[in-house]
């Protein structure tokens, strides 16, 4: 069952992978409202432990959601 989920959510976020393939942030040029409720299921996704497909894009735009100091504390809080 795990599996099956973590294999879900790679397609899932292989569809931002592909949004973000032309673009900094969901919202476009500049980060934005499109950006915030991802970001949450991001660290999420990033955060557990499970078998992740290579998706480039979506690593970068995490990366670039990690550097904003909200997010590192508002977001980035330990699962439980």
């Amino acid at each position: 069952v795990i599996e099956k989920s973590a294999q879900a959510s790679g397609a899932a976020m292989a569809i931002l992978d592909r949004a973000l393939a032309d673009q900094e942030w969901l919202s476009g040029v500049n980060f934005g409202v499109a950006d915030v409720p991802m970001g949450v299921y991001a660290h999420t996704y990033f955060t557990l432990d499970m078998a992740r497909p290579d998706l480039p894009h979506l690593r970068a735009w995490y990366d670039r959601l990690r550097a904003k100091p909200a997010y590192a504390e508002l977001v980035m809080i330990p699962l439980s």
